[in-house]
């Protein structure tokens, strides 16, 4: 068993699950459409400190094959709605520690301006409800207390902002992407909807995707 965790399946069965229009299946999991909310809150600033990396223990990092990648990322095809969709992925494969291998000895990221997808996307989450829908938002981590810094203690020291109108283009970037991704799969989505909330919101109200008007 790989030692790594393969963040593609969070890529595709939480952020894709949560804008998608039509259902798909991806490794036996079937992801059925449901309403979409995206909070004001969404509109927060991530703020990361030095000695800490506690969000950054070792996963897969995946890229589009167009995308700004380190060397070390490798092609790989990915079966989806029948299609094998090339991608391409750092597998730290001899990556003997628990964090990154791309995490400097004081706990900064060293491939900063070529982040891979789910690193860009840390902290902005998709929260699937039981009551039958998603709610995309900003938030800080629910278990920050025990997550494990690169000092070798427990705690995330990261911090958000109040919403702010500085966040709207960093965020824009971020969903721009997310809509590059799901291009590449060939799926249809609400993403082209959410971006336009997101390039004219006011950040006062929730966007719903059953609202044809938003």
């Amino acid at each position: 068993m790989p030692r790594y965790t393969d963040s593609l399946d969070k890529i595709i069965l939480t952020y894709f699950a949560g804008i998608t229009k039509e259902p798909f299946t991806y490794k036996l999991s079937e992801v059925k459409p449901m309403p979409v909310f995206v909070k004001p809150a969404l509109f927060k600033t991530l703020e990361c400190f030095s000695n800490c990396a506690a969000c950054c223990p070792m996963f897969t990092l995946d890229y589009l094959p167009d995308e700004k990648k380190p060397e070390t990322a490798v092609e790989r095809i990915i079966q989806f709605q029948g299609k094998k969709i090339p991608i391409y992925t750092d597998f730290q494969k001899l990556n003997d520690g628990y964090h990154c291998h791309f995490v400097s000895d004081l706990g900064l990221c060293n491939i900063h301006k070529m982040n891979p997808f789910s690193c860009d996307f840390e902290t902005i989450r998709f929260m699937k409800f039981q009551v039958g829908h998603w709610n995309i938002t900003n938030k800080l981590f629910g278990r920050a207390w025990n997550m494990k810094r690169i000092d070798g203690d427990r705690g995330a020291v990261c911090k958000l902002s109040n919403i702010t109108y500085k966040a709207k283009p960093e965020i824009l970037r971020k969903f721009q992407r997310l809509k590059s991704w799901t291009d590449h799969f060939q799926l249809d989505t609400h993403i082209d909807r959410i971006i336009k909330w997101i390039e004219t919101t006011r950040m006062t109200t929730t966007f719903n995707s059953t609202l044809k008007g938003e």
